[in-house]
C-alpha cells in the first residue's frame, strides 16, 4: 500500500507535512472535522459559563444539534468554511428593542440593580434589592383606565421604580408616562393609611426616538421651584434618548450601547467593567442561539413592520376621507352662506330658520334653496316657495 503520510514513519511527527500530502478530499474531511471541534468546544464553553440561566438549559441541546447539522450541509454542499465559526464574524443577535428579550434580560436582579443605580445615582450599595412587582397598576373602580407598565421594580426601602422602553413616537406619551408615576404614587395608600405610607416613585424612560430638546442624551426631571430649588424628591422621571449622542463619562452611555447594538461585533466593542451590563450581554447571546426564539423575533419583526404598514395605510385613508369630507361641507356652507345673504337682503331671518338652512347638506337641495331665495320678494315668500 502506498505510503501516503511519509513524514510519520521513523521522523517526528509534523502536522503540516501530513496536510501537505494529503489529496483534496481528505484535507476538505479534515477541515469539517476540525469545525465541528471547534463549534463543539465553543457550545461547552458557553453553556459551563452561562449555565446557571435556565433558558441557556432549554435551548443548549437543540441549539448544538441544529448548529452541527446546518455546519455538516453547508460544508457538504458547498465546500466553504462555515462563516459563523469565524470569530471576526459579524452576526446578528436578539436585541434587547425586541419585548421578550428586554424581559428576560430584566428579568435578573443584578441587571436591574445595576440600571437604577447608573441611572438614578443611588449608590450600588444601597440598592440590597429591587425585586420585581405586578405590572398592573390599581384600579380603584371599573371605568378607570388600566395601566399596564414594561418592568416595575420595588426597592429596599419602597421605592417603585417603572422602567419603559417606547419605540415608536406617540402623541401623548408625556401624558402617559407622569399618568403611569402618578398611579404608581397613590397605588400604595389604601383606605385608612396615613400621607406617610407614600413611597417615593422613579420613572426610567428608554425612547427610540428623541424627546427633550437638546443634545444630551439622559435628562432628570424632579419638583422643583423657578429658582432651581428641589421640593422633592417622591417624583423623578429619568428620559434616556437612544437616537442623541452617547454623553462622555456618562454612566449610562454603555446601556445606550447595549439596548442599540444589533449584531455581535457591536456587542463585543463594548468593553466595561459594569457587571450588569456584563450580564445583561451574557443572557443576549444565550437568547440569540435559541432556533425557536430567533423564529419568534423574526416574526414579531414581520408583525412590526406590517402594522406599520397597516397604520400608515388607515391613516392615508383617513387623511384622504377627510379632504373629501372637508371639501364637501365647505361648498354645503358656501351655499347656505349664500342663501342666508340673499335672504338678509328681504328681511329679518329668524334663528330657527338659520339652523334649518345650514344643517342642509344635499348639493341639489342647497341649489334649490338658493335659486328660491334669488327669486323670493321675502322671507316669508321664501319659507312657503321652499319646503324645509
Amino acid at each position: 500500500m502506498k505510503n501516503r503520510f511519509p513524514g510519520m514513519m521513523g521522523n517526528r511527527f509534523c502536522g503540516g507535512k501530513i496536510i501537505a500530502c494529503m489529496e483534496p478530499g481528505e484535507k476538505k474531511l479534515l477541515q469539517i472535522l476540525y469545525n465541528c471541534v471547534m463549534l463543539y468546544l465553543k457550545h461547552i464553553l458557553l453553556y459551563f459559563t452561562l449555565r446557571r440561566s435556565p433558558f441557556c438549559e432549554s435551548l443548549f441541546s437543540e441549539n448544538l444539534c441544529f448548529s452541527f447539522t446546518k455546519l455538516l450541509e453547508r460544508q457538504e454542499v458547498s465546500g466553504k468554511e462555515d462563516v459563523s465559526c469565524r470569530t471576526g464574524g459579524s452576526l446578528k443577535i436578539a436585541s434587547l428593542k425586541y419585548d421578550d428579550v428586554f424581559r428576560e434580560v430584566f428579568a435578573r436582579e443584578g441587571v436591574r440593580r445595576q440600571l437604577i443605580s447608573d441611572v438614578t445615582g443611588i449608590p450600588l450599595e444601597v440598592i440590597a434589592s429591587a425585586r420585581l412587582t405586578t405590572p398592573f397598576l390599581r384600579k380603584r373602580f371599573r371605568r378607570e383606565k388600566q395601566g399596564i407598565l414594561d418592568i416595575a421594580v420595588i426597592l429596599t426601602d419602597g421605592t417603585r421604580v417603572d422602567i419603559e422602553l417606547q419605540l415608536r413616537p406617540q402623541k401623548y406619551w408625556l401624558k402617559r408616562n407622569l399618568f403611569y408615576l402618578a398611579k404608581m404614587y397613590t397605588g400604595d395608600l389604601r383606605a385608612g393609611q396615613r400621607y406617610d405610607c407614600l413611597n417615593r416613585c422613579i420613572a426610567i424612560s428608554i425612547l427610540d426616538f428623541n424627546l427633550v430638546p437638546g443634545e444630551e442624551c439622559h435628562t432628570a426631571y424632579t419638583l422643583r421651584d423657578k429658582r432651581g430649588q428641589e421640593l422633592t424628591d417622591l417624583f423623578e422621571v429619568h428620559i434616556i434618548e437612544l437616537k442623541k449622542q452617547i454623553c462622555p463619562g456618562d454612566a449610562v452611555g454603555d446601556w445606550i450601547r447595549l439596548i442599540n447594538a444589533e449584531n455581535t461585533e457591536e456587542l463585543e466593542m463594548i468593553v466595561t467593567g459594569n457587571a450588569g451590563i456584563l450580564e445583561a450581554m451574557e443572557v443576549m447571546r444565550t437568547m440569540s442561539l435559541g432556533k425557536r426564539l430567533r423564529m419568534r423575533y423574526e416574526a414579531h419583526l414581520k408583525a412590526v413592520r406590517d402594522r406599520w404598514a397597516e397604520d400608515e395605510y388607515v391613516r392615508d385613508q383617513g387623511i384622504e376621507e377627510g379632504l373629501v369630507r372637508g371639501k364637501a361641507e365647505g361648498k354645503a356652507e358656501g351655499k347656505a352662506d349664500t342663501v342666508l345673504l340673499l335672504l338678509s337682503e328681504k328681511g329679518t331671518v329668524s334663528g330657527e330658520l338659520e339652523e334649518m338652512i345650514r344643517r342642509e347638506r344635499d348639493p341639489e337641495r342647497l341649489d334649490s334653496l338658493v335659486k328660491a331665495a334669488a327669486r323670493a320678494e321675502s322671507v316669508e315668500a321664501f319659507r312657503k316657495s321652499s319646503v324645509l
